[in-house]
């Protein structure tokens, strides 16, 4: 994934179209240099290290190498013959190229595979994107901070709208809240050998471990959210349901994370006894 400037481009098409503006006049030698500068540079950065570089075709940056010799060509002669004015003739060339150049470098452009990501109600595309464990507390870094990635992922996918992948990164990243929950109510070592967040919430009761509210609440998730969601055929359809399952995940998981004490990374990672058991399955 790569942010596009948008101003890039218009600075970049500005530099293209000042030349333009010559055209049908003699003009300074002064008048000219500096745009002629200004495009070569910009046209150069663009063909080798833009973000579009390794997109252009075969076409465009044969037109452009084209066009940007003949503004080399043009700038010798104005050095070499220390012009002082530069006529029509001396000009043709440049803009003879300019009209080979510019109707292909417009398609081009045209043809870039570019989209706008709008707003997602009151979260800001930036922070979902680039900030997204904004979106749960931020004692989830230190309490679980195997969820982080989770969070993160699912938040831009949020952005993108990919609702069904935003869950289920959401779910993983509740999941793992709830095993560092469960190992402080029943003990790490008392895991079920299938450690799923339906077996670990059935010896949650079974047991009368833990906080019957926080229990309550996350088989709510699990038969409203999360079973519907894993299985194939099965879609959230719009924002306003992936939100509906933000709130509720970030509820559970809050009251967890309260519960659970701060410890130092080692420990955390050190009460992890098993990972192949801990890896909560898709199904």
């Amino acid at each position: 994934m790569q942010r596009v400037d948008a101003g890039y481009i218009y600075d970049l098409g500005d530099a293209v179209r000042c030349l333009k503006s010559f055209r049908l006049r003699e003009v300074q030698a002064y008048e000219i240099w500096q745009p002629l500068r200004d495009c070569r540079q910009k046209l150069t950065a663009f063909l080798s290290n833009s973000v579009y570089s390794r997109s252009i075709r075969g076409v465009l940056r044969s037109y452009t190498q084209d066009f940007i010799t003949t503004i080399d060509s043009l700038a010798q002669r104005i050095v070499k013959e220390q012009l002082e004015s530069v006529s029509l003739m001396d000009q043709a060339p440049l803009h003879d190229a300019y009209d080979r150049f510019e109707p292909v470098f417009s398609a081009e452009l045209s043809s870039q595979v570019l989209y706008l990501v709008t707003p997602k109600g009151a979260y800001d595309i930036v922070a979902l994107v680039d900030q997204g464990a904004q979106l749960f507390p931020a004692s989830v870094a230190w309490k679980v901070p195997e969820a982080v990635k989770d969070i993160e992922e699912g938040a831009k996918a949020l952005a993108f709208e990919l609702w069904s992948a935003s869950a289920f990164h959401f779910h993983r990243a509740n999941e793992a809240v709830l095993r560092r929950y469960y190992d402080l109510c029943c003990g790490a070592n008392n895991r079920p050998r299938n450690c799923t967040m339906g077996t670990m919430l059935k010896k949650l009761e079974d047991e009368q471990k833990g906080d019957s509210q926080i229990v309550a609440s996350l088989k709510n998730i699990k038969d409203f959210h999360r079973n519907p969601n894993s299985h194939p055929g099965h879609f959230i359809d719009d924002s306003e349901q992936a939100f509906s399952l933000v709130a509720a995940l970030r509820a559970a998981m809050g009251y967890m994370l309260e519960a659970l004490p701060f410890d130092s990374f080692d420990a955390l990672m050190a009460s992890t006894p098993n990972p192949e058991v801990n890896a909560p399955p898709l199904l």
